[in-house]
C-alpha cells in the first residue's frame, strides 16, 4: 500500500499535462508492484550480503525465498474507472446485471477482468519464450516454471529471479552449497518470473453490481458464471436451509482422494456474508457433511482436496449491499 500510495501521488502534478490519465495510473500501479518486489528480492538481500549482523536472515532471506501472488482493485471514482492489476493466478470477475432480450427481465453476466498467469496460459508461455530466446521448451515444463512454480508472475520466489552471482553468494554463504536453485543447468538467464502485473481498466456503469476478487482455490472449484450467479442470487435475497448432520464422515487414509467426494454440485444460500457464501459453496454447499469434513482436515492432507481460498466481494451502489460494501472471508 505504501508503494502504491506513493506512486499514485507522484502522478498528481503531471495529470493535467497528459491527456491519457488511464495510462498514468497504469504506470503508477505497475511501478508500485515492481518496486515492492525489488525491495524484497534484491535490496533486502544486498543488505544481508553487504552488512554484518545488522539484518537477520529470517527478515531478509526467508521473505525473498517465499512467494505470493497479488490482485489489486483500484477505483478512480472521479472518472468511474476500475483498474485491476494481477500478478499470478488470482482472478477478478465482475458481476453485471443486464437485460435478457430472449426471456425478458434481467440476468447475471460474468465478466473476467484478469487472466490467470500460469504455465498453462499460452500468452504467458509466449512472453517467457520471447524474453529468453534460445531456451524455448526448457522453461515451462508440465505447465510450471522449471516444473515447479505454477504462477509465471509472483512477488518473491527469488530462486526464479536471482542471477548466478547472487545465487552463488547466497547459497554458499548461508546454505553451504553452490547454486541449489530452480531449474538447475537450465537456469541460464534469470529472472524467469516477474512481479510486473497485467493491468486492465474497466469503465464502470450502472449495470456493474459487484466485483469478486479471489485466489485460485475458489476458481478451481467454481466457474466465473457460477460465482456471479451465486453472488447475484445472494443479492436478490435468495435464502434456504441446510439439513444439519450430527456426525461428519471420518475420512480414512486410503480414501483421501478428492475424486471420491467431488460429485454433482449442490449450492446453498445460508450465509450473511457474500465471501463466506462463496467459500461454503466451493467446499460443497448444501452437502454439509462434506463441508465439515473438508474444513476439519489438517495440513498438509487438506491440500489433496482443496487449495486455500481467500475471497473479497465489493458491491457497487447503495442498492447492491447485504451489510457492507466490502465483504471478506
Amino acid at each position: 500500500k505504501e508503494h502504491l500510495d506513493k506512486a499514485i501521488e507522484g502522478i498528481g502534478e503531471y495529470s493535467n499535462l497528459i491527456s491519457d490519465n488511464q495510462e498514468l495510473n497504469k504506470k503508477a500501479i505497475e511501478r508500485a508492484f515492481v518496486e515492492l518486489d525489488e525491495e524484497v528480492v534484491i535490496h533486502s538481500i544486498n543488505k544481508l550480503l553487504n552488512t554484518k549482523g545488522l539484518f537477520s536472515i529470517e527478515e531478509c532471506l526467508l521473505s525473498a525465498l517465499s512467494g505470493s501472488c497479488a490482485l489489486l482493485a483500484y477505483i478512480d471514482a472521479a472518472n468511474k474507472d476500475l483498474y485491476i492489476a494481477c500478478t499470478g493466478d488470482s482472478r477478478a470477475v465482475l458481476g453485471v446485471k443486464e437485460t435478457d432480450n430472449e426471456k425478458g427481465g434481467k440476468r447475471w453476466k460474468a465478466v473476467a477482468l484478469s487472466e490467470d498467469q500460469t504455465g498453462r496460459n499460452e500468452n504467458e508461455v509466449k512472453r517467457i519464450d520471447k524474453e529468453h530466446p534460445g531456451e524455448e521448451g526448457n522453461i515451462i515444463l508440465n505447465g510450471r516454471v522449471f516444473g515447479g512454480l505454477e504462477p509465471t508472475r509472483a512477488f518473491g520466489d527469488s530462486k526464479y529471479k536471482w542471477d548466478m552471482k547472487m545465487q552463488d553468494g547466497i547459497f554458499t554463504k548461508f546454505f553451504k552449497i553452490k547454486r541449489g536453485l530452480a531449474g538447475g543447468s537450465r537456469n541460464k538467464t534469470p529472472p524467469y518470473v516477474t512481479a510486473r502485473p497485467e493491468i486492465t481498466c474497466h469503465k464502470l456503469t450502472e449495470n456493474d453490481k459487484f466485483l469478486v476478487l479471489a485466489t485460485d482455490g475458489l476458481w478451481d472449484e467454481l466457474s466465473n458464471e457460477e460465482v456471479v450467479e451465486l453472488v447475484g442470487e445472494f443479492l436478490d435475497g435468495r435464502r434456504d436451509i441446510i439439513d444439519e448432520k450430527e456426525n461428519p464422515p471420518i475420512l480414512k487414509e486410503d480414501e483421501l482422494k478428492w475424486e471420491n467426494y467431488k460429485q454433482e454440485k449442490a449450492f446453498t444460500f445460508v450465509d450473511e456474508n457474500a465471501s463466506t457464501h462463496l467459500i461454503r459453496n466451493a467446499y460443497g454447499g448444501a452437502k454439509q457433511d462434506q463441508v465439515c469434513a473438508l474444513l476439519s482436515l489438517p495440513s498438509p492432507i487438506s491440500r489433496r482436496f482443496v487449495d486455500d481460498i481467500t475471497v473479497t466481494v465489493v458491491f457497487f451502489g447503495p442498492d447492491n449491499q447485504s451489510n457492507k460494501k466490502v465483504q471478506e472471508s
